[in-house]
């Protein structure tokens, strides 16, 4: 039983790992430059999206993204399952995202993505499912709701009736 418990938190914690570690790694690659995805921000007209857009909205948060896989994961380990696990799968969304949006990027054909957008999409993908494997197996999910006979509609107990004294 506690393995079933900690296999999951196990698996949220190398994903999250691996997700923070893909993406201090080369995400792209200009003739000899790697740029990490921490130096992406002035390379999104270059990617081919508009400075206004959602893309450079994600990439400017982009420095929050480990603390939320963090807090992701402390928080699962804590006991907090729920919170834990719907952190871990905005958290794990979040990287997936705008790691395959890298990967897709049209770009100017100076620039190529590189193995960093991979490494991160795998690690995001095993954060997600250990996320969904967290919160199928929290207390709120696997413990049904007990529910007394009163709150079902049954009579209320009633009290015995005193017995009636001898006379002595």
């Amino acid at each position: 039983m506690e393995i079933r418990r900690h296999l999951p938190c196990a698996v949220m914690t190398v994903g999250s790992m691996i997700a923070v570690w893909g993406s201090f790694r080369p995400w792209l690659v200009s003739g000899s430059a790697e740029r990490s995805s921490y130096e992406l921000l002035g390379l999104v007209d270059r990617l081919g999206f508009s400075r206004a857009g959602p893309f450079e909205w994600a990439v400017t948060a982009w420095p929050l993204m480990p603390l939320l896989l963090v807090t992701a994961t402390v928080v699962t380990w804590w006991g907090r399952r729920v919170l834990g696990g719907v952190t871990a799968v905005l958290g794990g969304l979040y990287a997936a995202a705008v790691a395959i949006t890298v990967q897709r990027a049209p770009g100017d054909g100076l620039i190529r993505p590189s193995s960093g957008t991979t490494v991160t999409l795998i690690g995001a993908t095993l954060l997600l499912l250990a996320a969904v494997a967290v919160l199928a197996v929290s207390p709120a999910a696997a413990a049904p709701r007990r529910t007394s006979a009163r709150s079902v509609g049954a009579p209320a107990p009633t009290t015995p009736a005193p017995s009636p004294s001898r006379p002595r």
